[in-house]
Protein backbone atom coordinates (compact mmCIF):
# COMPACT_ATOMS: atom_id res chain seq x y z
CA UNK A 1 0.00 0.00 0.00
CA UNK A 2 0.79 3.61 -0.48
CA UNK A 3 2.58 5.48 2.30
CA UNK A 4 -0.06 7.75 3.25
CA UNK A 5 -3.03 5.11 2.42
CA UNK A 6 -6.05 6.35 4.69
CA UNK A 7 -8.21 3.88 6.35
CA UNK A 8 -11.16 5.56 4.41
CA UNK A 9 -12.51 6.32 1.15
CA UNK A 10 -12.53 9.73 -0.53
CA UNK A 11 -16.22 10.97 -0.69
CA UNK A 12 -16.87 10.90 -4.03
CA UNK A 13 -19.78 12.88 -5.86
CA UNK A 14 -21.02 14.50 -9.24
CA UNK A 15 -19.26 18.20 -9.66
CA UNK A 16 -20.73 20.72 -8.07
CA UNK A 17 -22.61 22.08 -10.73
CA UNK A 18 -24.97 21.22 -13.29
CA UNK A 19 -25.85 23.04 -16.05
CA UNK A 20 -28.05 22.20 -19.10
CA UNK A 21 -26.71 21.15 -23.15
CA UNK A 22 -28.85 23.21 -25.06
CA UNK A 23 -27.91 21.31 -27.95
CA UNK A 24 -28.27 18.35 -26.85
CA UNK A 25 -31.04 18.13 -24.31
CA UNK A 26 -28.77 16.37 -21.45
CA UNK A 27 -26.80 17.82 -18.57
CA UNK A 28 -22.97 18.04 -18.09
CA UNK A 29 -21.73 18.08 -15.03
CA UNK A 30 -19.15 20.89 -14.48
CA UNK A 31 -17.83 23.35 -11.82
CA UNK A 32 -20.02 26.34 -11.71
CA UNK A 33 -17.02 28.59 -13.00
CA UNK A 34 -17.47 26.82 -16.52
CA UNK A 35 -20.10 29.05 -17.66
CA UNK A 36 -23.63 27.88 -19.23
CA UNK A 37 -23.27 29.40 -22.33
CA UNK A 38 -19.82 27.90 -22.79
CA UNK A 39 -21.30 24.67 -22.01
CA UNK A 40 -24.17 24.71 -24.11
CA UNK A 41 -22.47 26.10 -27.08
CA UNK A 42 -20.22 22.97 -27.39
CA UNK A 43 -22.05 20.28 -29.70
CA UNK A 44 -19.42 17.43 -29.96
CA UNK A 45 -20.50 14.10 -28.47
CA UNK A 46 -17.41 13.05 -26.77
CA UNK A 47 -17.44 15.80 -24.68
CA UNK A 48 -21.07 16.78 -23.49
CA UNK A 49 -20.56 12.46 -23.05
CA UNK A 50 -17.37 12.90 -20.99
CA UNK A 51 -18.99 16.03 -18.91
CA UNK A 52 -21.89 14.09 -18.03
CA UNK A 53 -20.07 11.32 -16.40
CA UNK A 54 -17.33 13.24 -14.39
CA UNK A 55 -16.98 12.55 -10.69
CA UNK A 56 -15.07 14.16 -7.90
CA UNK A 57 -13.08 12.91 -5.39
CA UNK A 58 -12.08 14.60 -1.98
CA UNK A 59 -8.58 13.45 -1.80
CA UNK A 60 -6.33 13.59 1.50
CA UNK A 61 -2.69 14.58 0.80
CA UNK A 62 -0.10 15.11 3.50
CA UNK A 63 0.29 17.95 5.25
CA UNK A 64 2.76 19.29 3.85
CA UNK A 65 1.00 19.30 0.36
CA UNK A 66 -2.93 20.36 1.44
CA UNK A 67 -4.16 22.09 4.51
CA UNK A 68 -7.55 20.25 3.66
CA UNK A 69 -9.44 18.29 0.93
CA UNK A 70 -8.49 18.58 -2.68
CA UNK A 71 -11.61 18.26 -4.69
CA UNK A 72 -9.63 16.40 -7.56
CA UNK A 73 -12.33 15.95 -10.92
CA UNK A 74 -11.75 12.95 -12.97
CA UNK A 75 -13.32 10.62 -15.47
CA UNK A 76 -13.16 6.99 -15.65
CA UNK A 77 -14.48 3.67 -17.79
CA UNK A 78 -17.18 2.03 -16.52
CA UNK A 79 -15.38 -1.30 -15.79
CA UNK A 80 -15.74 -3.17 -12.67
CA UNK A 81 -12.30 -3.54 -11.19
CA UNK A 82 -10.66 -6.98 -11.46
CA UNK A 83 -7.19 -8.51 -11.39
CA UNK A 84 -5.71 -7.02 -13.89
CA UNK A 85 -3.84 -3.45 -13.45
CA UNK A 86 -5.84 -0.40 -14.14
CA UNK A 87 -4.91 2.41 -16.50
CA UNK A 88 -4.10 5.59 -14.60
CA UNK A 89 -3.93 8.41 -17.97
CA UNK A 90 -1.93 11.91 -17.22
CA UNK A 91 -2.90 14.79 -19.13
CA UNK A 92 -0.42 16.81 -20.86
CA UNK A 93 0.67 20.62 -19.90
CA UNK A 94 -2.59 22.91 -19.17
CA UNK A 95 -5.68 20.84 -20.23
CA UNK A 96 -7.82 18.68 -18.23
CA UNK A 97 -8.76 15.25 -18.42
CA UNK A 98 -11.22 15.88 -20.94
CA UNK A 99 -7.91 15.64 -23.09
CA UNK A 100 -8.96 11.63 -22.93
CA UNK A 101 -12.87 12.06 -23.33
CA UNK A 102 -12.21 10.18 -26.77
CA UNK A 103 -10.02 7.60 -26.24
CA UNK A 104 -11.57 6.47 -22.91
CA UNK A 105 -15.34 5.32 -24.35
CA UNK A 106 -12.86 3.10 -26.66
CA UNK A 107 -10.74 1.47 -23.96
CA UNK A 108 -14.15 1.04 -22.17
CA UNK A 109 -15.69 -1.01 -25.23
CA UNK A 110 -12.11 -2.75 -24.78
CA UNK A 111 -12.93 -4.05 -21.08
CA UNK A 112 -10.57 -1.63 -19.40
CA UNK A 113 -10.33 -0.07 -16.04
CA UNK A 114 -9.12 2.93 -16.70
CA UNK A 115 -8.97 6.86 -14.33
CA UNK A 116 -7.95 9.58 -16.03
CA UNK A 117 -8.06 12.91 -13.04
CA UNK A 118 -7.07 16.26 -13.72
CA UNK A 119 -3.44 17.43 -12.91
CA UNK A 120 -3.39 19.44 -9.96
CA UNK A 121 -2.98 22.97 -11.14
CA UNK A 122 -4.40 22.04 -13.99
CA UNK A 123 -7.91 21.20 -15.17
CA UNK A 124 -11.32 21.23 -13.06
CA UNK A 125 -9.20 19.95 -9.69
CA UNK A 126 -10.08 22.44 -6.80
CA UNK A 127 -6.52 23.80 -5.64
CA UNK A 128 -7.31 25.79 -2.93
CA UNK A 129 -5.99 23.89 0.02
CA UNK A 130 -3.39 22.92 -1.63
CA UNK A 131 0.23 24.20 -0.48
CA UNK A 132 2.07 23.77 -4.10
CA UNK A 133 1.04 22.61 -7.50
CA UNK A 134 4.84 22.12 -8.01
CA UNK A 135 6.04 18.30 -9.16
CA UNK A 136 6.23 16.81 -5.78
CA UNK A 137 2.98 18.33 -4.82
CA UNK A 138 1.88 17.02 -8.45
CA UNK A 139 3.21 13.49 -7.51
CA UNK A 140 1.51 13.96 -3.84
CA UNK A 141 -1.26 14.08 -5.67
CA UNK A 142 -1.23 11.05 -8.24
CA UNK A 143 -0.06 8.78 -5.12
CA UNK A 144 -3.69 9.98 -3.37
CA UNK A 145 -5.45 9.35 -6.12
CA UNK A 146 -4.29 5.88 -7.11
CA UNK A 147 -4.89 4.90 -3.64
CA UNK A 148 -8.15 6.61 -2.69
CA UNK A 149 -9.96 6.40 -5.89
CA UNK A 150 -7.60 3.23 -7.27
CA UNK A 151 -7.40 0.90 -4.46
CA UNK A 152 -3.41 0.75 -4.25
CA UNK A 153 -3.19 -0.98 -6.94
CA UNK A 154 0.18 -1.09 -9.24
CA UNK A 155 -1.39 0.78 -12.47
CA UNK A 156 -0.29 1.09 -15.99
CA UNK A 157 0.38 4.43 -16.05
CA UNK A 158 -0.11 6.53 -19.39
CA UNK A 159 1.25 10.59 -19.63
CA UNK A 160 0.59 12.48 -22.89
CA UNK A 161 3.13 14.98 -23.62
CA UNK A 162 3.96 16.61 -20.39
CA UNK A 163 1.91 13.63 -19.25
CA UNK A 164 4.78 11.00 -19.49
CA UNK A 165 7.60 12.87 -17.52
CA UNK A 166 4.69 13.37 -14.85
CA UNK A 167 4.71 9.07 -15.54
CA UNK A 168 8.41 8.38 -15.25
CA UNK A 169 8.38 10.58 -11.92
CA UNK A 170 5.76 8.62 -10.54
CA UNK A 171 7.66 5.81 -10.97
CA UNK A 172 11.29 6.86 -9.73
CA UNK A 173 9.16 7.84 -6.35
CA UNK A 174 7.27 4.69 -6.27
CA UNK A 175 8.05 1.92 -8.78
CA UNK A 176 5.99 -0.42 -6.35
CA UNK A 177 2.80 2.01 -7.50
CA UNK A 178 3.19 1.40 -11.09
CA UNK A 179 2.95 -2.09 -13.55
CA UNK A 180 4.23 -0.56 -17.02
CA UNK A 181 4.11 2.73 -18.97
CA UNK A 182 2.79 4.02 -21.88
CA UNK A 183 3.89 7.19 -23.51
CA UNK A 184 2.27 9.22 -26.28
CA UNK A 185 4.56 11.74 -27.79
CA UNK A 186 6.40 12.18 -24.33
CA UNK A 187 8.00 15.02 -24.15
CA UNK A 188 10.87 13.78 -21.86
CA UNK A 189 14.10 14.90 -23.77
CA UNK A 190 12.80 18.76 -24.50
CA UNK A 191 14.43 21.12 -22.66
CA UNK A 192 11.95 22.35 -20.01
CA UNK A 193 10.87 26.24 -20.03
CA UNK A 194 13.74 29.03 -18.46
CA UNK A 195 13.11 29.61 -15.10
CA UNK A 196 11.14 33.47 -15.10
CA UNK A 197 10.87 36.30 -12.30
CA UNK A 198 7.63 36.24 -10.94
CA UNK A 199 6.16 39.32 -12.63
CA UNK A 200 7.44 38.25 -16.20
CA UNK A 201 5.67 34.83 -15.60
CA UNK A 202 2.52 36.62 -14.57
CA UNK A 203 2.45 38.37 -17.32
CA UNK A 204 3.06 35.38 -20.05
CA UNK A 205 0.37 33.14 -18.13
CA UNK A 206 -2.72 36.21 -18.27
CA UNK A 207 -1.59 38.15 -21.22
CA UNK A 208 -0.29 35.30 -23.92
CA UNK A 209 -1.10 31.48 -22.88
CA UNK A 210 -4.49 32.63 -21.55
CA UNK A 211 -5.28 34.47 -24.77
CA UNK A 212 -7.97 32.78 -26.74
CA UNK A 213 -6.21 33.26 -29.79
CA UNK A 214 -2.97 31.90 -28.40
CA UNK A 215 -4.32 28.79 -27.55
CA UNK A 216 -6.46 28.35 -30.78
CA UNK A 217 -2.84 28.55 -32.56
CA UNK A 218 -1.48 26.20 -30.11
CA UNK A 219 -4.17 23.50 -30.57
CA UNK A 220 -4.41 23.75 -34.30
CA UNK A 221 -0.47 23.26 -34.62
CA UNK A 222 -1.23 19.86 -32.08
CA UNK A 223 -3.08 18.69 -35.32
CA UNK A 224 -1.92 16.88 -38.20
CA UNK A 225 -5.20 17.80 -39.94
CA UNK A 226 -5.52 21.35 -38.82
CA UNK A 227 -9.58 21.22 -39.77
CA UNK A 228 -10.34 18.57 -37.37
CA UNK A 229 -9.19 20.91 -35.17
CA UNK A 230 -13.02 22.31 -34.42
CA UNK A 231 -13.97 25.17 -33.27
CA UNK A 232 -15.72 22.85 -30.42
CA UNK A 233 -12.39 20.68 -29.70
CA UNK A 234 -10.81 24.29 -28.94
CA UNK A 235 -13.11 25.18 -26.74
CA UNK A 236 -13.13 22.46 -24.64
CA UNK A 237 -9.45 23.05 -24.41
CA UNK A 238 -10.28 26.22 -22.79
CA UNK A 239 -12.45 25.64 -19.94
CA UNK A 240 -10.50 24.86 -17.21
CA UNK A 241 -8.73 28.67 -17.65
CA UNK A 242 -11.67 30.43 -16.04
CA UNK A 243 -10.98 28.39 -12.95
CA UNK A 244 -9.88 31.20 -10.10
CA UNK A 245 -6.42 29.69 -9.16
CA UNK A 246 -5.76 28.81 -12.84
CA UNK A 247 -3.45 31.91 -12.94
CA UNK A 248 -2.10 31.62 -9.59
CA UNK A 249 -1.39 28.15 -10.36
CA UNK A 250 0.26 28.28 -13.88
CA UNK A 251 2.83 31.13 -12.66
CA UNK A 252 3.80 29.21 -9.71
CA UNK A 253 4.51 26.32 -12.43
CA UNK A 254 6.99 28.31 -14.55
CA UNK A 255 8.69 29.82 -11.42
CA UNK A 256 9.22 25.99 -10.55
CA UNK A 257 11.41 24.68 -13.96
CA UNK A 258 9.36 21.99 -14.23
CA UNK A 259 10.35 17.96 -14.77
CA UNK A 260 13.84 16.48 -15.34
CA UNK A 261 13.61 12.96 -15.79
CA UNK A 262 16.06 12.08 -18.35
CA UNK A 263 18.36 9.76 -15.60
CA UNK A 264 14.85 8.88 -14.46
CA UNK A 265 14.20 7.12 -18.25
CA UNK A 266 17.76 5.71 -18.34
CA UNK A 267 16.60 3.92 -14.97
CA UNK A 268 13.36 2.70 -16.18
CA UNK A 269 15.29 1.11 -19.24
CA UNK A 270 18.25 -0.10 -16.73
CA UNK A 271 14.74 -1.68 -14.60
CA UNK A 272 13.47 -3.27 -17.58
CA UNK A 273 9.81 -2.53 -16.62
CA UNK A 274 7.64 -2.50 -19.86
CA UNK A 275 6.90 0.10 -21.95
CA UNK A 276 4.98 1.28 -24.50
CA UNK A 277 5.46 4.16 -26.82
CA UNK A 278 3.45 6.24 -29.67
CA UNK A 279 4.52 9.01 -31.64
CA UNK A 280 2.17 10.87 -33.92
CA UNK A 281 4.07 10.20 -37.31
CA UNK A 282 3.69 14.32 -38.25
CA UNK A 283 4.19 15.51 -34.81
CA UNK A 284 5.09 19.00 -34.77
CA UNK A 285 5.05 20.37 -31.39
CA UNK A 286 7.76 18.09 -30.95
CA UNK A 287 8.97 16.26 -34.23
CA UNK A 288 10.40 12.69 -33.52
CA UNK A 289 13.64 13.34 -35.35
CA UNK A 290 14.27 16.99 -33.02
CA UNK A 291 13.07 20.42 -34.71
CA UNK A 292 10.79 21.07 -37.28
CA UNK A 293 13.71 21.90 -39.99
CA UNK A 294 14.94 18.40 -39.83
CA UNK A 295 16.69 17.58 -36.59
CA UNK A 296 20.06 19.74 -37.15
CA UNK A 297 19.41 22.27 -34.37
CA UNK A 298 18.15 20.47 -31.38
CA UNK A 299 18.67 16.91 -30.37
CA UNK A 300 16.18 13.86 -31.39
CA UNK A 301 13.54 13.29 -28.37
CA UNK A 302 12.97 9.99 -30.18
CA UNK A 303 16.34 9.31 -30.69
CA UNK A 304 17.19 9.60 -26.76
CA UNK A 305 14.26 8.07 -25.38
CA UNK A 306 15.26 4.48 -27.71
CA UNK A 307 18.34 4.85 -26.72
CA UNK A 308 17.45 5.32 -22.97
CA UNK A 309 14.33 2.37 -23.59
CA UNK A 310 16.09 0.17 -25.89
CA UNK A 311 13.49 -2.62 -24.87
CA UNK A 312 10.58 -0.46 -25.19
CA UNK A 313 7.34 -1.06 -27.77
CA UNK A 314 7.60 1.79 -30.42
CA UNK A 315 4.86 2.18 -32.78
CA UNK A 316 4.11 5.14 -34.86
CA UNK A 317 1.00 6.38 -35.25
CA UNK A 318 0.00 7.63 -39.10
CA UNK A 319 -1.64 10.83 -39.61
CA UNK A 320 -1.40 12.39 -36.29
CA UNK A 321 0.32 15.09 -34.88
CA UNK A 322 1.33 15.77 -31.11
CA UNK A 323 -2.07 14.21 -30.28
CA UNK A 324 -2.54 10.73 -31.07
CA UNK A 325 -5.52 10.02 -28.33
CA UNK A 326 -7.40 12.81 -29.57
CA UNK A 327 -6.43 12.41 -33.38
CA UNK A 328 -6.49 8.77 -34.28
CA UNK A 329 -7.97 7.78 -31.01
CA UNK A 330 -8.89 3.99 -32.10
CA UNK A 331 -5.61 3.24 -33.33
CA UNK A 332 -4.41 4.49 -29.83
CA UNK A 333 -7.21 2.72 -28.05
CA UNK A 334 -6.11 -0.75 -29.76
CA UNK A 335 -2.34 -0.10 -29.03
CA UNK A 336 -3.27 0.37 -25.57
CA UNK A 337 -5.18 -2.42 -25.11
CA UNK A 338 -2.30 -4.97 -26.52
CA UNK A 339 -0.07 -4.00 -25.10
CA UNK A 340 -2.20 -4.07 -21.74
CA UNK A 341 -2.60 -7.62 -22.09
CA UNK A 342 0.51 -8.42 -23.31
CA UNK A 343 -0.65 -9.24 -26.76
CA UNK A 344 1.87 -7.84 -29.99
CA UNK A 345 0.60 -4.38 -30.86
CA UNK A 346 -0.06 -3.51 -34.26
CA UNK A 347 1.77 -0.82 -36.06
CA UNK A 348 5.00 0.73 -37.67
CA UNK A 349 7.95 0.43 -34.98
CA UNK A 350 10.67 1.40 -37.45
CA UNK A 351 12.57 4.64 -36.30
CA UNK A 352 15.81 3.33 -38.05
CA UNK A 353 15.47 6.62 -39.87
CA UNK A 354 15.31 9.36 -36.99
CA UNK A 355 17.96 6.92 -35.24
CA UNK A 356 20.36 7.71 -38.28
CA UNK A 357 19.33 11.29 -38.69
CA UNK A 358 20.13 11.42 -35.04
CA UNK A 359 23.64 9.55 -34.94
CA UNK A 360 24.59 11.84 -38.00
CA UNK A 361 23.38 15.31 -36.34
CA UNK A 362 25.73 14.11 -32.65
CA UNK A 363 28.78 13.58 -35.46
CA UNK A 364 27.87 16.80 -37.17
CA UNK A 365 27.98 18.40 -33.05
CA UNK A 366 31.10 16.66 -32.23
CA UNK A 367 32.95 17.78 -35.39
CA UNK A 368 31.66 21.54 -34.64
CA UNK A 369 33.16 20.99 -30.51
CA UNK A 370 36.68 19.74 -32.17
CA UNK A 371 36.88 22.26 -34.52
CA UNK A 372 36.06 25.56 -32.03
CA UNK A 373 38.59 23.66 -29.86
CA UNK A 374 41.00 23.31 -32.43
CA UNK A 375 40.96 26.96 -33.45
CA UNK A 376 41.36 28.02 -30.22
CA UNK A 377 44.12 26.44 -29.23
CA UNK A 378 45.68 27.83 -32.42
CA UNK A 379 44.76 31.24 -31.64
CA UNK A 380 46.21 30.62 -28.25
CA UNK A 381 49.66 29.45 -29.66
CA UNK A 382 49.55 32.67 -31.83
CA UNK A 383 48.84 35.35 -28.98
CA UNK A 384 51.56 33.18 -26.93
CA UNK A 385 54.22 33.62 -29.97
CA UNK A 386 53.24 37.19 -30.15
CA UNK A 387 53.38 38.31 -26.71
CA UNK A 388 57.00 36.66 -26.67
CA UNK A 389 58.21 38.82 -29.95
CA UNK A 390 56.84 41.52 -28.11
CA UNK A 391 58.89 41.22 -25.21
Amino acid sequence: MLAFALVCAPAVHVAPRFAACRRCHIVAALPSFVSDQKIAAIGEAAFVDAANSMAVADLTLPAEFASGPVPTTYLKTNVAPSSAPPLLLLHGFDISSLEYRRLLPLLEAEGLEAYAPCVAGWGFTDTANMKSVGVEAKRAHFLAFLEQVMGGRPAIVVGASLGASMAVDLWAARPEAVASLAFLDPGMYTPAPPVVPEPVGRLLIENVIGADGVRESIAKQAYFEKEAQTDDAIAVGMLHVARDRWADDSTAWLLGGGYDVADAVVDLGAAGVPTLTLWGREDEVIPAGGDAAGGLLTPSPLASLLGALPATTFRWVERSGHTPHLEQPAVTARAIAAFARGEPVPGDGDAAAVVAAAERWEGLRAWAASTARDAGARASAAVEELLKRAA
